[in-house]
């Protein structure tokens, strides 16, 4: 039950152990030090603990848990693949190309990827199997975004060339194509339903299409400057919006009306992450309560995923910040025991975090 030094960092800034493994019940980990003592220390005592994923190359723009929450995708110029209970790099491919999306499809397989020179993948059955190119974009024209169908084994892409493109993961075939008379597009999602998409892109609006008929639906609202990312809430009800306007909205979909319009720092609207709970909106570096539309907190600068579970929340960024940490919930009734303070609820679940990963070691 050993984890290795490199997969773990003490975000307080002290330098990490030479070795170190956790007691059976995970409250306890025992580090060797520089005298070669060994000593035996409380988790709750660290503020705050990560596995640090090693061998990525080139800055991670793009990241994604598989359903089953067992494997992270991360995506620069070569795509990734981590085991997220060790850490452990199990696969990395290098397609043409920086990679500017990843998604699995809600089976979990296959791996759709899409890079900044138009080229269009699929990875089957990862991490077995390899890359499939099975079409694009246009020659260097970015796909900027893409999304699985819930419902069927289709997939959108959206790119630089305003064009919308539908794909059949399975044959990996294009089967519809939609010119949205916008100069580019930058992201793409589908409705819980699968019955419509949205999509936003230099012009600051959200446009709502029919999947079906490639009708454009209709206009909600939109930014000041381009739509830089949209997010659905899990319950299908909302739909968040981030724009280099440095506002995050969120819309009601039954209405189109406007419910939210958050100001945030720069570079804050990318990315753009709703907790599987629908509870919070995570940005670049801050968190809103997804009710109130109240900030409640600060999270890791950079780019981000949460499992579907909602317990791990992924950071990329450059090789050396790239990392897996637990995503603590921030009220108290987020956890089943509400009678003790919310210190001593965290590092409870900090414990069980890591007793977890320390099982499979």
């Amino acid at each position: 039950m050993v984890i290795a030094p490199n997969l773990v960092r003490w975000m307080d800034g002290e330098r990490g152990p030479r070795s170190l493994t956790f007691s059976p019940d995970g409250k306890y980990f025992y580090v060797t030090k520089g005298d070669q003592s060994v000593s035996k220390e409380l988790v709750s005592m660290i503020t705050w603990m990560d596995f640090r994923l090693s061998g990525q190359r080139g800055y991670v723009k793009s990241l994604a848990f598989r359903p089953d929450n067992r494997i992270l995708a991360t995506g620069s110029s070569a795509i990734g693949l981590w085991d997220t209970e060790t850490g452990e790099n199990i696969a990395i491919t290098d397609p043409p190309g920086e990679m500017t999306d990843l998604g699995f499809a809600r089976s979990g397989s296959p791996l759709a990827a899409v890079t900044n020179r138009g080229v269009v993948m699929l990875w089957y059955d990862p991490p077995r199997g390899e890359c499939v190119r099975i079409g694009d974009h246009g020659n260097d024209i970015a796909v900027t975004s893409l999304d699985h169908s819930p419902i069927e084994r289709m997939m959108v892409t959206v790119g630089l060339d305003g064009k919308i493109k539908f794909w059949n993961v399975d044959h990996g075939t294009l089967t519809k194509e939609i010119d949205s008379e916008e100069d580019s597009l930058n992201t793409v999602v589908y409705s819980n339903d699968g019955r419509t998409i949205f999509t936003g892109g230099i012009e600051g609006k959200i446009k709502e299409w029919n999947v079906q008929t490639g009708i454009k639906l209709r206009t909600l609202g939109g930014h000041k400057d381009s739509v830089m990312n949209l997010a659905m809430f899990p319950d299908g009800t909302r739909l968040a919006s981030g724009g280099k306007d440095l506002r995050v909205k969120v819309w009601d979909l039954d209405s189109g009306n406007e419910l939210a319009s958050i100001k945030v720092v720069y570079d804050d609207p990318f990315p753009l992450v709703i907790s599987p709970d629908n509870r919070r909106i995570l940005s670049f570096e801050q968190i809103w309560d997804a009710e109130t539309y109240d900030r409640i907190g600060n999270t890791h600068s950079g780019l981000k995923a949460i499992s579907p579970d909602g317990q791990l929340l992924a950071v990329g960024g450059s090789p050396s910040f790239l990392r897996i940490v637990p995503s603590f919930p921030f009220f108290k009734s987020d956890f089943e025991d509400s009678d003790h303070s919310i210190q001593y609820l965290i590092e409870k679940h900090k414990a069980k975090f890591w007793s977890k990963r320390s099982e499979r070691l």
